[in-house]
């Protein structure tokens, strides 16, 4: 009897120790994948276990990379929802669950169909996808601590050269304690332990200035103490040759701040010896992101930078600028609107000259510009209204200047805005608000009659029903 109980007892902690051993199993990340270079949309399926009804359901993913982007959701009901995105090369994404108050980090391939699951009471996650191990291991470990840290009390004294050899130290220390480790838990794990020692290594290089003064605390002037210049990185030069586009599975901001470093396109080609990598080419891309963003097509300059970008690189923005010039030119060809041209007139006349050619129509004038919250607040407000007048034969007339509304933000908005523009220089703007009109703020309106008499001035939305009953009334008389 004692000996089947003995059995029993010695299966059970089999039993145990191999589910332990499979838990602990997918932590490990064996191998290294390299990242792909390609664009392709791509789909994740969140899984809240824990989520109960009145939990808050909002959430966000964000990217970096060649096109940083960020995409909102909702869970449903059940804590679950589908995210799908176009993803240009594989990346290390964050994501954010406001009823777990955290964010993630989990590493995707372009094109994949990815599952994660993740609990509300509990800081790990299981994932299912191409990097399932890494992303394990990413989940699981929690917030990154910084190990190896600079020791304050050791560098005093130090000069320049001696500081970065200091750095370097800790960097090979670092990788050495984790080398221990690598058998046990798999040369993708160490891989991606070694890149992140190589960008804290960089940091700690970048803050030599700022560790220095913390070390005196004020005994010396700053000024006299060691600073940072690019070529202090040089002894990392090898190691950032080797890591190439791994590089691209490490945190946005770690990244940026890399190549913060360099602030000139030669300084990065020779820090890479003209080999190019991950590094250039997203330096390059940083060049054409505000545009993108803003929804605005690339100019021809943009398009010979990226020419020097890898194949793929030069690729993926040579169709952003295709389309994005197609899309422009398709935006400014809608109907409705018009630009008007201002008259070559002294700046006291520009306001009379402009309307002489409305007589004979009553006219709604719109003193705006392009950042002025409450001027599109109010022509929101006001859109129904103008509409119906506008097929009354109301004429609209939108006036702003060329220093308050830059000419390509101006552009990009006013296809959306039935009616006749005109932007006048930055001098006659200020004489017409100042000046002639006193206006005091804007929006400012005017309304102007069959004569080209101003019969109202409004400082501020006059209101719907207001606008209406003037308009209806000028139209009487």
């Amino acid at each position: 009897m004692k000996r089947k109980v003995i059995l029993v007892v010695v299966a059970i902690l089999c039993l145990l120790g191999s589910g332990y051993a499979q838990k602990t199993e997918k932590m490990k990340v064996r191998e290294w994948q390299s990242p792909v270079l390609k664009s392709a949309r791509t789909c994740l399926e969140v899984q809240v276990q824990g989520y109960e009804p009145g939990m808050k359901k909002e959430g966000y993913l964000s990217w970096g990379g060649f096109l940083p982007g960020k995409q909102e959701f909702a869970l449903d009901e059940n804590g679950k929802t589908l995210i799908e995105f176009e993803q240009h090369g594989s990346l290390l994404l964050n994501l954010s669950l406001a009823c777990m108050d955290r964010e993630l980090e989990i590493v995707l391939n372009p094109g994949e169909n990815a599952r994660l699951y993740v609990n509300t009471k509990e800081t790990r996650g299981e994932f299912e996808g191409d990097y399932s191990e890494l992303n394990q291991y990413l989940l699981c470990r929690g917030e990154r601590n910084r190990s190896y840290p600079v020791d304050l009390e050791k560098i005093k004294g130090m000069t320049e050269n001696e500081y970065i050899l200091y750095c370097k130290e800790l960097y090979d220390s670092r990788l050495k304690e984790s080398s221990k480790q690598k058998k046990k838990q798999g040369e993708g794990w160490f891989r991606y332990a070694q890149l992140e020692a190589l960008l804290d290594c960089a940091e700690d290089i970048y803050s030599m200035n700022p560790n220095f003064e913390k070390a005196y605390q004020g005994a010396k002037d700053s000024r006299e103490l060691p600073y940072t210049k690019y070529p202090c990185f040089n002894i990392l030069q090898p190691i950032f040759l080797e890591a190439g586009y791994d590089l691209m599975l490490l945190p946005e901001h770690s990244i940026n701040k890399m190549l913060s470093y360099f602030r000139k396109e030669e300084q990065l080609q020779a820090f890479l010896e003209n080999k190019g990598g991950y590094l250039l080419d997203l330096q390059k891309a940083h060049v054409c992101h505000l545009r993108v963003n803003n929804d605005l097509p690339l100019k021809k300059e943009h398009l010979t930078l990226m020419q020097t970008a890898s194949p793929y690189v030069k690729e993926l923005f040579t169709d952003i600028y295709e389309k994005g010039n197609k899309a422009w030119a398709e935006h400014l060809a809608k109907p409705g609107y018009k630009i008007g041209k201002v008259p070559d007139v002294p700046k006291e006349q520009v306001f009379d000259s402009i309307m002489t050619g409305y007589r004979g129509e009553v006219v709604f004038v719109d003193f705006w510009y392009v950042y002025c919250k409450s001027c599109l607040k109010a022509m929101n407000e006001m859109e129904e209204v103008k509409q119906e007048f506008e097929k009354k034969g109301v004429k609209f007339l939108f006036i702003t200047g060329a220093k308050a509304s830059p000419e390509e933000r101006w552009l990009k908005m006013i296809p959306d805005m039935s009616g006749d523009h005109y932007r006048v220089t930055n001098e006659t703007y200020r004489y017409l608000i100042d000046e002639q009109f006193k206006m005091g703020g804007l929006p400012h309106y005017l309304i102007v009659d069959r004569e080209g008499n101003i019969k109202h001035s409004f400082r501020g939305f006059m209101g719907r029903e207001k606008m209406r009953e003037v308009l209806e009334n000028e139209l009487k008389n």
